[in-house]
């Protein structure tokens, strides 16, 4: 997952990121990190810089698959209601959550598959953020041993494939109609 995990930092905070976040008028990713709660329990943890891309990830080695959420952490939404003067601020976030999702849409590392969208929700906990939370899954081949570790290989045997091939003679099949 060390792979996995370099990948998005480096990809949600590539130059190619800033450009699209800059097209959409919203601020880049300032904060990426592995989950531990921190946006339940901030004050066990240090300051949660936003916007935040947060990492949580379940493996199964059965399926050799992956469950990747990423936490997208936003500040309050402003006032959202049809009646709001600063609705359009306030709405930034989806525009934001786009851009996050159009740079991982089908990334992959070395041990993971391309991620494909499964589902989406905002977390409903009491928090004094706004939390969207992406659910990919994607393949996983990080702890799976190669079906060749235990064969002993051999180098150049040479084979042969000449031969003759007889035929066999059919029998004979009278049928009286």
């Amino acid at each position: 997952m060390k792979e996995f995990y370099t990948k998005i930092i480096s990809t949600l905070q590539s130059e190619q990121a800033l450009e699209k976040f800059t097209e959409k008028f919203v601020p880049g990713v300032r904060m990426v990190d592995l989950y531990r709660g921190q946006y339940l329990y901030q004050t066990e943890f240090e300051q949660l810089i936003l916007p935040a891309v947060l990492i949580e990830y379940s493996l199964n080695h059965q399926t050799n698959s992956a469950t990747i959420n990423l936490h997208c952490v936003w500040e309050q939404f402003y006032e959202t209601d049809n009646k709001s003067a600063d609705r359009e601020k306030a709405l930034q976030f989806f525009d934001w959550q786009d851009v996050v999702y159009d740079l991982v849409y089908q990334m992959e590392s070395l041990n993971t598959g391309k991620l494909t969208l499964v589902s989406e929700n905002t977390v409903q906990d009491e928090t004094p953020v706004h939390v969207h939370i992406l659910n990919f899954e994607c393949s996983y081949m990080g702890r799976v041993k190669r079906a060749d570790g235990n064969y002993n290989f051999v180098d150049l045997e040479e084979v042969s494939t000449t031969g003759t091939i007889k035929e066999k003679e059919l029998p004979e099949f009278n049928i009286d109609l």
